[in-house]
């Protein structure tokens, strides 16, 4: 495990992390919060749901949560089949 800090969502900072470390891959994650979606999240040029979706293997988990507001989706699972 380790711990990635970037600025923004905490899903944006595992993907920017996972950039400049590529030895590491996702074994399964959560927010704690909805994964927001994409062209509803104030102040990110590109979603975390599209980020996670864009990483190979990755699954993101079913649409069982509320959402809360309307930038984040129902997801808040994440991992490698």
């Amino acid at each position: 495990m380790e711990f990635a800090s970037y600025p923004g969502h905490a899903e944006a900072s595992i993907i920017q992390w996972l950039k400049h470390n590529a030895n590491w891959y996702i074994v399964e994650g959560a927010a704690q919060r909805n994964v927001c979606q994409p062209d509803e999240a104030p102040n990110c040029d590109v979603s975390c749901m599209e980020q996670l979706e864009n990483v190979e293997g990755l699954t993101l988990g079913p649409k069982e949560f509320r959402r809360g507001s309307r930038y984040k989706s129902q997801i808040r699972t994440f991992w490698t089949a």
